[in-house]
């Protein structure tokens, strides 16, 4: 078939020129569209509307596209945010290390925030875990602050609390915990 560009890719069969009737329709990406009886004007009027149909659907389809994306950020942005427990995390007292606090004796007694992973945790209740980091592992008591941290295992913590011995173990008397 021989075809006439109109504009933005609709092409008119050649017989269309100069307002013959058009028998064999009008081509969009190869395709024919019979529109029988319809002449050049027609079929240009025609092109615009469908065009205008298309841009209303591309819009559509934006819209659509544009919102899943807000909603897909806000939830992704919302699960980012750490769950807080306590008096949160002292953010002015410098992480330290599990090997620091053991290694520390002069620590005893002071506030230390500490940063790893819950690698156990109370199965009942959720009043202690234990925070394992590369360095080591140490219990994190939440009982005396009434506290509970309900099942967390394997995610990322930090704690804020008095370091404190008991019955010759160092742990972590908790004020305060995020969980990532």
């Amino acid at each position: 078939m021989h075809c006439v560009t109109v504009s933005d890719g609709w092409h008119l069969p050649a017989s269309a020129k100069n307002g013959h009737q058009v028998q064999e329709g009008f081509l969009r990406y190869g395709f024919v569209l019979p529109i029988p009886g319809m002449n050049r004007k027609g079929l240009q009027q025609e092109a615009q509307r469908l065009r205008k149909h298309e841009v209303m659907w591309v819009k559509t389809i934006y819209a659509v596209f544009l919102i899943a994306a807000v909603a897909v950020t806000a939830a992704a942005l919302t699960g980012c945010s750490a769950e807080k427990y306590g008096a949160g995390v002292d953010r002015n007292i410098p992480v330290l290390k599990v090997k620091d606090v053991y290694l520390d004796r002069n620590i005893v007694g002071k506030k230390v925030t500490l940063s790893g992973t819950i690698s156990s945790q109370c199965g009942s209740n959720g009043c202690w875990f234990v925070l394992q980091d590369e360095t080591g592992q140490i219990f994190i008591n939440l009982a005396p602050r009434n506290m509970t941290v309900p099942p967390r295992m394997n995610k990322s913590a930090k704690v804020t609390g008095i370091v404190y011995p008991v019955q010759g173990e160092l742990q972590v008397i908790a004020e305060g915990v995020e969980v990532r």
